[in-house]
């Protein structure tokens, strides 16, 4: 059952929780409108007709428009007269009414996509079809949330659309197995520069990838190299992912992770090499494949501000080398 509208904290992750409404909609209707499957698909017939082959397509651009997170063009799927039913029995009458729950949900469906199966299409008149199926939306943690529907297609002006939609039961929910592999991308060699100091970082998996360990090299012109260890895993206690973290001059500190989107934050707590503690909020935002941004906000040393930091590493060796070997 799809629950509020938020991130909510649940064990070993943070897994994306839609409204009923909102989400059981989009599963209806996107595979509602999700007519369109691999054109391998067993289910899908082997001569569709002109208007199975155009539903077909405006299903594949539905996707497409979700997948991007444009709510404002996937409305204009929608008749003006059209009517929504979840889950619970909760009618959504007129476009007005469910373009606003999309407007509502928008920002709690970035970097999330959809797939869709067909189970059929039903060509009721030269203007109306009736389809079934099965959609899938996958939020950026690897979690997914399921739904079956029914959908009648409307043609208007040349062009389907949808006009109603009736969603029916969801499908158990598959979770991330492990919130450390959602990691591995970072596996391999990476440098950044910032002004004078450049910092090496070597990633790699540790004692049957239940740790991975971020060596970092500090450079600068007139001081001695720094080096710090990270080792990040799941803290069995709490069910969290953590890390652990020390440098080569005595200092260190423990931090409870999150993720974000693309974006993992640690809440960091620790102790200086002279005794100072220190505090602050780390972020790793994943931009692609080949680089990251690192950043530390919040920053007190014993109860006082300190500057806020923020680099960009790039990957010095390319992915499905090294970082590919020690992933699998």
């Amino acid at each position: 059952m799809y629950l509020t509208a938020s991130f909510q904290k649940r064990g070993r992750g943070t897994i994306f929780m839609a409204t009923k409404s909102f989400f059981a909609m989009i599963l209806a209707v996107g595979a509602g409108i999700g007519v369109y499957q691999q054109a391998n698909d067993p289910v899908r017939s082997s001569n569709p007709s002109d208007a199975e082959r155009e539903i077909r397509a405006a299903a594949a651009a539905y996707a497409e428009t979700f997948s991007k997170g444009d709510m404002d063009a996937i409305v204009g799927f929608w008749t003006d007269d059209a009517d929504y039913v979840d889950a619970d029995g909760q009618l959504h009458r007129g476009k007005t009414a469910i373009t606003d729950l999309f407007k509502k949900n928008a920002a709690h469906c970035k970097d999330h996509t959809m797939t869709l199966k067909v189970a059929s299409v039903k060509v009721l008149k030269p203007d109306v079809a009736l389809e079934e199926g099965v959609a899938t939306v996958k939020c950026p943690t690897g979690d997914t949330e399921s739904n079956r529907y029914i959908a009648i297609w409307a043609k208007n002006n040349g062009k389907w659309q949808l006009n109603t939609v009736r969603d029916q039961e969801s499908i158990p929910t598959k979770k991330t197995d492990d919130p450390l592999k959602e990691l591995a991308w970072l596996v391999g060699d990476w440098n950044c520069e910032s002004g004078p100091m450049k910092v090496d970082l070597k990633c790699r998996w540790l004692l049957n990838k239940r740790y991975l360990a971020m060596e970092y090299e500090v450079k600068k012109p007139t001081e001695e190299p720094t080096q710090v260890v990270v080792w990040i895993g799941m803290d069995p206690a709490s069910n969290e992912l953590r890390s652990w973290v020390f440098d080569s001059e005595g200092g260190n500190a423990g931090a409870r992770w999150e993720r974000e989107g693309k974006t993992w934050k640690s809440h960091c707590d620790g102790v200086l090499c002279d005794g100072r503690f220190g505090a602050s909020l780390n972020t790793i935002e994943r931009v692609n494949d080949d680089s990251f941004v690192w950043s530390s906000k919040e920053r007190r040393i014993d109860g006082e501000p300190d500057a806020d930091a923020e680099v960009k590493f790039k990957r010095t060796n390319q992915p499905g080398t090294d970082a590919a070997k020690e992933s699998k």
